[in-house]
Formats: structure tokens, sequence, C-alpha cells
């Protein structure tokens, strides 16, 4: 017979870590996923409804579990490890998998995700198998997809396809099946451990080639959204250049690491000694490479943006601070990926601040303003100077007020810039590689009486235009910013552009782009913008009041912020219409 509990009795909870990434398909939790939390206790893996994915990272309770989501609590840290997956991922594994230990083969694979025991949440990006997505909807009749021609696609057309589908549900299904097909290799059951430095080659999936006397060449890890991919010798490697789905770290001969295998993935047994072993996105990045600028020496993390292969650069900035950066590639032409990665409490008020990179207007130099506080360096007060030939300079960040340093270097065609990814994915931009000179930067007058605050502001001159980018919230149809296309090939972009992800029209004529202020009704005193880009759109829904008409010559302005917008007109003379005015984003 069960007794109810006395009022002073308090429930004990068993910390069960929440991770951001399914251990079976790759993919990132988003709002309102289904989860399932693996753990070992003393004699089986236990399987926990683990609640849905949550907006806040608020810990959920369920039966004796607290299902916690903080990426540093001791207690998760102190407890055995977890493994999270989504339920249909987890049905789907459960349902193909014939293997009487499926759920601990599970978890080891899930945990390998993790190259090491608290290991930073890296939340690489899974590569998904278009090829086998394109037949696995044909051989399921799945009309919706409309994919039955992928399968027939050259690689290079299948990768951009693949960067625009993000996180589609047939690219899950297939990375689960990718995951049992992995689960039966034969011939890996067996665990091994032994010390790194005598790993001669090893790549998931295999055996490791062990050779008992140590190499003089130091070791080069490749690691996936999978964990460890790849050990081999510095000597030998066949690392290739930069990849979105890959990091790179190389461990010294002399290092005392230990490496456990099983069902062919490897993962380090201990956690390395602090500052042993930096991550990188291409191989061997010195940190101390190319210009530097003064930076935290806080990061877990190498990262680099190559300026010479990005048709543009999202900035994403948390209340003008640099949050987050995408560089817009053929293999990651959307910048939602890396959105996602931003933790969700803080995605209802990112900005996305988009730096056109056209061929004809590529950035030409770039700095950083770092404030002083007390005649001392504050190094997280950074503000970002941007160049281009046409553009001028302009900033991204706080505003360029106050005391403080500058510097700057300009850029060449194979410059690219090195970042440093702290603990919690917060960015800095550290220096440049392959620069040329350094510079001064031309301060921006910071615009007064802004009529929203902390908003991005940026102009354009509505001369000599091409064609005009309108891009609109898909469920508001509110105008979220705007991209305008000039007649000499350069590009100037307003308000928020969310390159692939919020509805884009094309208005072909400076006439035909109109505009009002509107207030959201669900918000009482936040300011948006309706644009319409033909006069034959017709009425919009919320069509009370009248139409700003622009014309040739006149210079839009905005102001903007993740909630709000505001966009205005003025004509300039013709003496004070140049485009190297004050320009901010």
């Amino acid at each position: 017979m069960s007794h109810p509990k006395k009022p002073h009795e308090v429930v004990k909870f068993q910390h069960v870590r929440v991770h951001r990434q399914c251990g079976a398909c790759g993919f990132l939790f988003v709002f309102g996923d289904h989860l399932v939390a693996l753990r070992a206790s003393s004699t089986r893996i236990i399987a926990c409804d683990a609640s849905t994915f949550a907006a806040t990272g608020t810990p959920q309770t369920r039966a004796t579990y607290l299902f916690c989501r903080h990426p540093h609590c001791r207690t998760c840290s102190a407890a055995a490890d977890t493994a999270t997956v989504h339920r249909d991922c987890f049905n789907l594994y459960s349902s193909r998998t014939e293997l009487p230990d499926k759920l601990y083969r599970l978890l080891i694979f899930s945990i390998a995700r993790y190259p090491w025991p608290r290991s930073t949440a890296l939340l690489l990006p899974p590569t998904s198998d278009i090829t086998r997505a394109s037949k696995r909807a044909i051989t399921l009749g799945i009309a919706d997809f409309k994919m039955p021609g992928l399968a027939k696609l050259p690689p290079e057309l299948t990768t951009v396809i693949r960067g625009y589908l993000g996180q589609h549900d047939l690219l899950r299904l297939c990375c689960v099946l990718e995951t049992i097909d992995f689960i039966h290799l034969k011939g890996l059951d067996s665990p091994l451990s032994g010390p790194l430095r005598q790993v001669q080659f090893w790549h998931r999936g295999k055996l490791p080639i062990i050779a008992r006397a140590g190499s003089s060449f130091p070791i080069e890890m490749t690691i996936d959204s999978r964990g460890i991919r790849c050990i081999e010798r510095s000597g030998c490697s066949t690392a290739q250049l930069r990849s979105p789905f890959d990091v790179y770290t190389t461990v010294g001969v002399d290092d005392d690491l230990v490496i456990n295998f099983q069902f062919g993935v490897g993962r380090l047994a201990t956690p390395p000694p602090s500052g042993t072993l930096q991550l990188t996105d291409r191989p061997n990045l010195s940190p101390e490479a190319g210009f530097q600028f003064p930076s935290p020496k806080h990061g877990d993390r190498l990262a680099t943006v190559d300026l010479d292969h990005c048709s543009g650069i999202t900035f994403f900035l948390f209340n003008r601070n640099l949050h987050a950066i995408h560089a817009h590639t053929p293999a990651a032409p959307t910048a939602d990926a890396t959105f996602a990665q931003i933790e969700m409490t803080v995605q209802p008020f990112v900005s996305w601040v988009y730096v056109p990179n056209p061929p004809r207007d590529k950035i030409s130099a770039f700095g950083v303003r770092i404030g002083i506080t007390q005649g001392k360096l504050q190094l997280n007060q950074r503000t970002y100077f941007v160049r281009t030939p046409h553009r001028g300079d302009f900033y991204i960040g706080p505003p360029p007020v106050g005391p403080g340093l500058h510097y700057a270097v300009h850029t060449t065609l194979r410059s690219t810039l090195l970042c440093v990814v702290a603990r919690n994915n917060l960015v800095v931009i550290r220096g440049v590689l392959t620069e040329g000179d350094a510079c001064s930067v031309g301060t921006p007058v910071v615009p007064g009486n802004p009529p929203i605050q902390d908003a991005c502001h940026a102009l354009a001159i509505l001369s000599c235009v091409k064609s005009i980018w309108i891009f609109r919230d898909k469920e508001a149809q509110f105008c979220r910013g705007l991209i305008v296309e000039y007649l000499d090939g350069t590009e100037k972009a307003l308000g928020l552009c969310r390159i692939g992800v919020d509805l884009a029209e094309r208005c072909g004529a400076v006439e035909q782009l109109s505009f009002k202020d509107v207030e959201q009704q669900e918000r009482p005193k936040h300011r948006m913008v309706m644009v319409r880009g033909s006069r034959s759109q017709g009425k919009d829904t919320c069509d009370d009041g009248e139409w700003t008409v622009c014309s040739h010559g006149d210079t839009l302005e905005v102001w903007s912020t993740a909630t709000q917008m505001v966009m205005t007109k003025t004509k300039l003379s013709d003496t004070n219409s140049s485009d190297t005015q004050a320009k901010v984003l």
C-alpha cells in the first residue's frame, strides 16, 4: 500500500541532460519536438519520455526525472552520459533494428557525437544523402516531397539543393536510416581502449590501425556532426579545404590522451586538459595567424569566413552585439542553420543583418572599434567596420560613440575573417588572414533621435537601380528588409534580409515601390512597414492609410529591430546624393 507524501517531503529528481541535437539523426531540436531521453541504469538502458522541446530552457519534470537543458549544469556533468532523440526518430530506429542491445548501441552512437566527456556542443550540421532521400520518396510514393528527379542530378547541384532544404523531415528520416545501417556493421562490437598516440590511422566504421612505437608526426582529428570521423598523422593527412560540416584539431605526440572504440565510433575517454585541443574549421589553422585585433582569450573553436567565396554575410545581433555569423556560400546558401544554433530564448530578439558581398563590390577593408572605460580596453565592447569600394565605410553593432580605439586592415581577394567561437557559441571576430596593409577607418555619423531604440540603421539611394528585392514575413506579410541591386552590379541591404527564409518578391522599377507604416495588432505601439512592389497588387488587408510612392533619386532610410521597422523617404540635393554619406548597419 502506498502512502501519501508528507508536506515536508521533497522529491529528489534525477538530472537527465537534454541535448540540443538528436542523437539518431543529428538535426537540432526545434520548439515542439517530442523527445525521448536515453540513460544507463546499473542493469539496463532506460528510454524516458522527455516531453517536448520547450521554447525556454526551464527544466521539465516527469516522474522522478528532471530534464535539464542548462549546458553547464554541474549535476548533469557529474552524472552518466545521456542521449536525446526525436520521438519519431526513436520509433523508426526501434522498428527497423532487431538487435537485442539496440538501445545500448544507440546510446553509444549518440554519446560519440561529443568527441570527449563534457565537450562543448559543436552543433555541426549533419550530412544527408539527398540521393537516398529522392529514391526514398519514390519508394514510399510521397507526392508531397516532389523530388523524383534528384537522384539524376550531378553532386554539385544536389549540394546546393540540400542547402535550401534545411531540416526537411525526409532528410531526417534518411539520416536515421544511415544510423541504422551503421549500427549493423559487423566486427566492431568489442570495446577497445588505448593511448591515442599509438593510433596510426582510424576512420569511423573501421578498426583502428595501432602502432606500438609512437610516431613523430602529430595526430590530426577530423570531427563532424557524428563525432570523431577520422584520425590520421599530419604527414599523410587527407583533410581538404574548409567544409561547413567538419572541424579539425591537432594532438601533439606527447599528449597523454586515451581513446575508446566500440561499434565503429571513437571517443576520448576523458576531457583533454584546458587549452590542449584547439578546434578549427580548416586544417592546421593557427590562432595567431594574420592581422590580430585585441580580443578575449577564451574560445573553444576558431572559425573562418572566406571573403572571396561568399556572396554575403549575415551578422546575428542581440542587443546590437554580435551573437553569430554566417557566410553565404553554395554549400550553405541560407543562414537558418546558423540561426538555429542560437539559444531559443534569444532567437525572437535577434536581428539578421545581411551585408552583400557581390563580385563588383567586394569587402575591401575590415576593422573593429573597441571601447575604453577608465583608460582600459573593454575587449567585449566591439563595433565592427566594413568598407567596400562603392558603399564606403559602415559599421555593424553598437554605435561607435565615446572613447575607443580603432584597428583596421585592407582585405585582398584571398582574405579571410578569423573568428573565435566561445563556449556559449558567441562569436568574436579576432582578425584577418591574408591581409593587406593596416588602414584607417572613417567613422560614420550616428543618426540622432532614432524612431526605434536600439535599432539597426541603413540607407540607400534609389538611382541607377536594376531591381529591388522585398523580403516579407511569411505569416504577417510585413516587410522585413530590402536588397537594392544597382546597374553596376553593387548591392545594398536595408532592414533584416533573411535570405532563403522569408518570402522574396522582385520589384523591377523604383516607381513601382511604395510603402506605409502600420501598427501590429497583437503588439500595440510596435511599428512595422507594408511594402508593395507593384501598383497592380491591389489593396492590402492593412490598407488603412496612405502609401508613400518612391521615385528615382529618393533616399530610403530604414531603422529595424527583430520586432519593429520604420521606413522613411527623403529627396537629397545633387550635392548630397553620394552614397558615401553616413551608412550604418
